[in-house]
């Protein structure tokens, strides 16, 4: 008798979360299910945690000590006997009617291959901190190709914890990669956020893609995650460069191809730009940007959302004394459906048309920034222009706490909180919708500074 879905819960050195996390699958109000807990080689009491509980369903797998989290994964899916497989992690907590509703979705459309949740945030002690991580609304279904199409504007991104799939859709050569790359001491291949985006935009080629919008898995945001620790200039431009590639095997290749190359050049300007540690950037690197940028707004061909991911770009050439291309006189003014990003970014640029800065009303306040991307760059290009210092930038990847951009130190966020603070204003940088979650964050360590999106000034200015 074939089993319909394995869920595989991966765990290394969580003791103290593993419990609940086990308690969330065994109360799963579908109930037909192979139950994998794979254990990376903990050192904790994570054996006795688990063999302390009895479920004929579960097959409990040690790995020995000294094996990747990728491995671990990669491990999950060649041994699964479930014709669907949701590789889930030991400090998230599934409620009740998650597998359930994902099998529904899946078994009425029958080429579907994927499906993930919303999902809300959770802290390290469980107290939730947002009640979602992507705005509510209705659910979507991604036609073949179209996932990979809309990922760069609408960045929706799969919480691997959420994401149940076709196992025999994915390609086995890639999961080989990965396990005896792992055994052998090789390197998974890099993506934005490890696989997360790779392995639904392959399934993706494949069939269709669903996401269900209700938030059907509590997701603990702590310190030691590896979200917190991704190459934020590499990662994402490997991920481009691997859409880029998939687009070439799916039916809106050529509408999808002007748009990811674009998208690549702008990982490429911010793994240039956030990696000068000095003030500014050198003029031949600001030369190659510019002459980069303007062969891309010269493909006529291109679609004309495809100059959508040169905006930043265009900004940043802007505030460094180039004339590039006035792209605003070919490129459409966008919709109210577009993404906020999207409408913000073309606001951020009619307002240095019209000479307007967004610090210009900030006079006397000390500010500093949460991120260390592009676009916080062009955050402290653009207060500079208008007086205003920026203190430091905050981050939560490990990666960059201690670097210097532009001129500007990088600290943890918890550095808010500390005597040295002394700022009046945390701007916020995200390009994704999740600012309510980054102001509470900021609350919560400092309730005396105020947050303010980035968005939201290029309204405003």
């Amino acid at each position: 008798m074939s089993i319909p879905v394995t869920i595989a819960l991966l765990t290394y050195n969580r003791s103290n979360y593993l419990k609940e996390a086990i308690e969330g699958v065994l109360s799963q109000t579908y109930r037909n299910f192979e139950f994998l807990i794979l254990d990376n080689g903990s050192t904790d009491d994570t054996p006795d945690v688990v063999l302390g509980i009895t479920d004929e369903r579960i097959r409990y797998v040690r790995n020995p000590p000294g094996y990747t989290a990728p491995f671990n994964g990669a491990s999950a899916i060649k041994i699964a006997r479930g014709e669907r497989v949701i590789a889930t992690h030991d400090d998230d907590v599934m409620m009740p009617t998650m597998l359930e509703k994902q099998m529904a979705l899946m078994d009425a459309h029958p080429g579907m291959t994927a499906v993930w949740t919303n999902v809300c945030t959770i802290d390290k002690d469980g107290a939730v901190m947002s009640p979602y991580l992507t705005p509510l609304g209705p659910d979507r279904i991604y036609e073949r190709g179209e996932y990979i199409v809309r990922y760069p504007a609408e960045l929706l991104w799969p919480l691997p914890s959420t994401l149940i799939f076709c196992r025999k859709k994915l390609s086995a050569s890639l999961i080989d990669s990965i396990y005896y790359g792992s055994i052998q001491g090789g390197k998974a291949p890099k993506s934005h956020g490890g696989l997360d985006i790779l392995i639904p935009s392959l399934l993706n080629t494949r069939g269709s893609i669903g996401f269900l919008n209700e938030p059907l898995l509590k997701y603990r945001l702590h310190g030691p995650q590896d979200s917190h620790q991704t190459n934020i200039s590499l990662d994402p431009l490997n991920t481009y460069s691997t859409l880029y590639r998939l687009s070439r095997k799916i039916p809106q290749t050529k509408t999808a191809t002007p748009f990811l190359r674009n998208f690549s050049l702008r990982y490429k300007a911010q793994h240039v730009v956030i990696n000068t540690p000095k003030p500014t950037l050198a003029k031949s690197k600001i030369s190659s940007l510019e002459k980069e940028f303007i062969l891309a707004t010269q493909d006529h061909d291109a679609p004309a959302n495809a100059i959508q991911p040169l905006l930043p770009l265009s900004i940043f050439l802007s505030q460094a004394g180039r004339k590039a291309p006035v792209i605003l006189d070919t490129y459409k003014v966008p919709d109210k459906d577009q993404p906020r990003v999207v409408q913000s970014l073309f606001q951020w640029i009619g307002r240095r048309k019209r000479s307007e800065n967004l610090f210009r009303d900030f006079g006397g306040k000390r500010i500093a920034i949460l991120g260390s991307a592009l676009i916080s760059a062009m955050l402290i290009n653009e207060a500079r222009e208008a007086g205003i210092p920026v203190a430091y930038c905050l981050d939560s990847n490990i990666r960059r706490q201690g670097q210097t951009m532009l001129g500007v130190p990088i600290y943890p966020p918890s550095h808010l909180g500390t005597a040295q603070a002394q700022v009046d204003c945390v701007i916020l940088s995200s390009e994704r919708e999740h600012d309510k979650y980054l102001v509470e964050m900021i609350r919560k360590i400092n309730g005396k500074v105020e947050a303010i999106s980035w968005k939201d000034l290029t309204q405003s200015a």
